[in-house]
């Protein structure tokens, strides 16, 4: 008697590397974005505030701009998803 190995790895798909990469990019790159427009409209220090009060911490209180804040946070956070997810995906066809 012969066992047949029948497991999701045999089914899974091949990832585009470049569009993997491109989502989780975006989705880094969006969520820093949305981060930047509450900080730009006057929301993002009553959020940390709020997050640092449930955590039980002292809030600290930087004076960065929107500029800045684009700069530093959001166009690294979205090459660093894209690099990230281009690897996972090269990985996930590499394992499949």
């Amino acid at each position: 008697m012969t066992f047949r190995r029948n497991s999701a790895w045999e089914h899974a798909g091949q990832i585009s590397p470049v569009g993997f990469g491109l989502l989780l990019g975006g989705a880094a790159g969006g969520w820093q974005l949305i981060w930047a427009l509450a900080v730009s409209a006057g929301w993002g220090p009553r959020v940390v505030n709020l997050l640092l009060w449930l955590h039980v911490t002292r809030p600290v209180q930087g004076t960065e701009g929107a500029g800045e804040g684009f700069l530093l946070l959001t166009a690294p956070a979205a090459a660093i998803g894209f690099a990230l997810g281009y690897l996972l995906a090269r990985l996930w066809n590499r394992l499949g």
